[in-house]
């Protein structure tokens, strides 16, 4: 798993093949999106909402334990 600090605030997380982006939003909680590739329409990729979670640690440690579901 690599993690790398985009910004204040923001975490690019990258396990097993899959890009992961988690957001620290208001009321100190963090919104995990996930990187979903799309060759419809000329369009890349985007991020799609998975879930929000207390902590940066909270969404590593379901990105680590848990990546199958996704």
């Amino acid at each position: 798993m690599k993690t790398t600090r985009i910004n204040t605030g923001i975490y690019k997380i990258e396990n097993q093949g899959k890009v992961f982006q988690c957001e620290s939003v208001q009321g100190g909680q963090w919104m995990m999106l996930l990187f979903v590739e799309s060759n419809l329409d000329g369009i890349d990729g985007k991020y799609e909402y998975c879930n929000h979670y207390l902590t940066l640690s909270d969404c590593k440690y379901i990105i680590d334990n848990h990546i199958s579901e996704f």
